[in-house]
């Protein structure tokens, strides 16, 4: 499970307004979408938040192969309007079942924590992690 939320998302809604802040969740939605496999699933959890449920990874070196490709593809700029662009950055949390836990629930909390966790420290390594 990945939690994905935009850094910054608020930001761009108050410099440009919401037109050019639902354009750049439009963006950057078709570039998550892009990124998983038909046998993933991407949803929008809330406001600038993502999920993504990865399935049959067999490694973590497969997923950070993955994030840091995904992370690459998003923080490449976004027309928002004839004279401005607009860059993000993606804080991610990951937790694996089911190695942290069997629970559909949890396992989207403790991907929420440790998205939380790598947004704070700016660290890269988005496992969860006790």
């Amino acid at each position: 499970v990945l939690f994905i939320d935009l850094d910054k998302f608020k930001k761009i809604n108050d410099n440009f307004g919401h037109n050019a802040g639902d354009l750049l969740l439009i963006e950057i939605s078709k570039r998550l979408k892009k990124s998983i496999r038909d046998s993933d699933t991407l949803a929008r959890w809330g406001g600038d938040e993502f999920i993504i449920l990865l399935n049959n990874v067999e490694t973590k070196k497969n997923i950070n192969i993955f994030v840091d490709r995904m992370i690459e593809d998003c923080s490449k700029s976004v027309k928002i309007d004839k004279d401005n662009v607009a860059s993000i950055s993606l804080s991610i949390g990951i937790s694996i079942y089911p190695d942290h836990s069997d629970d559909k629930i949890k396992l989207l909390e403790l991907a929420d924590q440790a998205m939380y966790k790598a947004k704070k420290t700016k660290d890269k390594d988005y496992f969860y992690s006790e």
